[in-house]
């Protein structure tokens, strides 16, 4: 496993990133926040070593400076869909990765960021997983994202619950809607972190994998629930 810390100079900032690459590995997940956040690091601990697992090599960033995390702004949803947008481009320039189908993993408001991004990169980006996510924000972009999308919701917390079902009603793409009992927000439980894992790594695994000759645009219509521990 070959680990950097990296700086991904962009035309108007420049952002943090962290890069894990197996040693063959056959796709590429962007894990993507908006700002810090303590909370989602045990999240994404859980995540990444289970992609790496998989031999899905991970690039973890930032999509807001640390000048602009000091300001409460994480609904600036055209900002960091820009920002993922580059980042992407830039690992397209890599000639490590260049040659991986791409997943995103997002959260909060970055959910809605990632959605938009796809549309701006094209058909590399695979699979898009939104956890506790904002993905009603991408608007009418829904209906032109093409990567099969993943959205994981708590049963708790009924709200966001509603926002992601609307989404989903507008997203035209392979689609599937999976509810665990509690509040996925709570990313401290480790148990919740490990199933919400669990999930993404087999959604990356399977679409990241496919041929593009398999790669159809099917639609899942139906609800998951997964009940708690």
């Amino acid at each position: 496993m070959h680990s950097d810390e990296i700086h991904i100079a962009l035309e108007d900032v420049t952002l943090f990133a962290r890069l894990h690459m197996p040693g063959q590995p056959k796709g590429l997940v962007i894990i993507a926040e908006g700002k810090d956040c303590k909370m989602l690091k045990v999240m994404n601990e859980y995540l990444s070593r289970a992609l790496h697992k998989k031999n899905i090599a991970t690039l973890f960033t930032y999509l807001l400076d640390p000048e602009d995390q000091e300001y409460d702004i994480p609904f600036d949803i055209g900002l960091m869909s820009e920002h993922l947008e580059k980042v992407t481009k830039w690992a397209f320039r890599q000639p490590s990765l260049q040659d991986l189908s791409i997943g995103y993993f997002a959260v909060n408001t970055a959910a809605a960021a990632a959605l938009l991004a796809s549309i701006a990169v094209g058909n590399k980006v695979k699979a898009i997983v939104c956890d506790c996510g904002r993905p009603d924000l991408a608007g009418p972009g829904l209906a032109s994202i093409k990567p099969a999308t993943l959205l994981i919701t708590g049963a708790e917390n009924v709200y966001l619950t509603e926002l992601n079902w609307y989404a989903y009603s507008l997203l035209t793409c392979e689609k599937q809607v999976i509810t665990i009992e509690g509040d996925p927000g709570m990313f401290e439980e480790a148990a919740k972190a490990r199933k919400i894992a669990y999930l993404s790594v087999d959604w990356f695994d399977h679409h990241l994998s496919l041929l593009p000759s398999r790669h159809t645009a099917k639609m899942v219509m139906h609800e998951s629930r997964i009940p708690g521990d």
